[in-house]
């Protein structure tokens, strides 16, 4: 209750850094709990910076600060958008007994250049269940939002001009840039959302996918396109493997003639567990992973559906010529949830090839090809 995750930080920002900047933030919108009096002068006690990811935990004295942060969503920091979410742990009745879940409405965003229509929106949402305190809607760091990959970017192109052609087809909630992490100049893609959702999504894309720009054509398409074609395979796994239960029956010897995608999920004590998972055949072509976009969008899918199971520490996914090239390396925070990836994954179908999903040890891993 008392952190959120901020991502979209340029390269080479310090912890000390982050913390002044929402400090600042917080006391210029007037976000300071009336109730503190004693204990750390500032509302930031801790940040927890992931450089190599762009994003930070940061850690709030109180629940009232905590909420007061989520209105800051899209607030920029040298010229990048911020996007503050609750963490995945987030637990909203727990939350609810600390302290405020939404922003102070007396607050003034605009003293910081976003807009307070934003404090209204958060409190209906909340008080209609449909979220719980996120400026953008959702309940937390959303994995599944309908965001919208953009590529073929000319380099020339400042943000603001990206907004600017983007924003013709309706108001985003928020744009990322992906820029080269020691230049920090742009790699030529980037990540939208739409507010409106899918029926102005649909037609950006189609508006947008094949438009020339300079030499190039830009590649837009939606980003999670490969997650979702994931959970659809899942699906029909599982609507077979229900099948066949019934033709076949749930016991005895028929049990030995199932499908190894349908065999029995691995028990729920696993003493082999380990931080540290390798899955195969995840039907990864070579030139998916020479091509700097698309590999993008596979890091960042395959990312997104490890974190359901608990905090992703790292992930390798070797290119060409590497001899390990198309396996995924993921180090989650705790065995525990390694072994519930392992339980998920392993034997479900993915782009025709049945997922093998394997512990490995944390020195193992290191040795692993980036």
């Amino acid at each position: 209750a008392r952190r959120v995750y901020v991502g979209g930080f340029p390269p080479n920002v310090s912890e000390v850094r982050v913390a002044d900047f929402f400090n600042n933030a917080l006391m210029a919108v007037g976000g300071i709990a009336e109730t503190q009096t004693e204990g750390n002068a500032n509302p930031v006690v801790n940040v927890y910076m992931n450089h190599e990811k762009h994003f930070a935990f940061v850690e709030f004295r109180n629940a009232e600060e905590t909420s007061n942060c989520m209105a800051l969503d899209s607030i920029s920091f040298d010229s990048s958008q911020l996007r503050v979410r609750r963490p995945n742990d987030y637990n909203q009745p727990a939350a609810m007994k600390l302290g405020p879940i939404v922003p102070n409405i007396k607050m003034n965003l605009e003293a910081i250049g976003l807009s307070n229509e934003v404090l209204q929106r958060m409190q209906s949402g909340v008080a209609s269940g449909q979220n719980n305190g996120n400026a953008n809607g959702s309940n937390v760091a959303d994995p599944n939002e309908d965001r919208v990959f953009v590529g073929g970017l000319p380099y020339f192109l400042t943000e603001a001009q990206i907004r600017e052609l983007l924003e013709a087809f309706g108001p985003i909630t928020r744009f990322d840039l992906v820029r080269d992490r020691d230049t920090g100049g742009s790699k030529g893609y980037g990540f939208v959302v739409y507010r409106d959702g899918p029926a102005i999504t649909d037609i950006a894309i189609q508006g947008l996918h094949g438009m020339q720009m300079g030499d190039k054509q830009l590649t837009v398409r939606r980003a999670n396109a490969t997650l979702e074609r994931m959970q659809q395979e899942q699906r029909a796994a599982l609507q077979q493997q229900q099948q066949q239960h019934q033709l076949l029956g749930n016991g005895g010897a028929a049990a030995q003639f199932l499908p190894q995608s349908a065999a029995p999920a691995a028990p729920e004590v696993d003493e082999n567990a380990t931080e540290c998972l390798v899955l195969k055949n995840m039907g990864i072509k070579d030139e998916e992973l020479n091509d700097p976009e698309e590999y993008e969008i596979i890091v960042e899918d395959t990312q997104e559906e490890c974190e359901k199971f608990g905090k992703v520490l790292g992930m390798k996914i070797p290119k060409p010529p590497s001899k390990s090239a198309g396996v995924v390396f993921v180090r989650f925070e705790t065995a525990e949830s390694a072994r519930k990836a392992r339980k998920s994954l392993n034997g479900r179908k993915f782009a025709g090839n049945i997922v093998s999903a394997q512990y490995d040890s944390i020195e193992t891993y290191e040795k692993h090809d980036s």
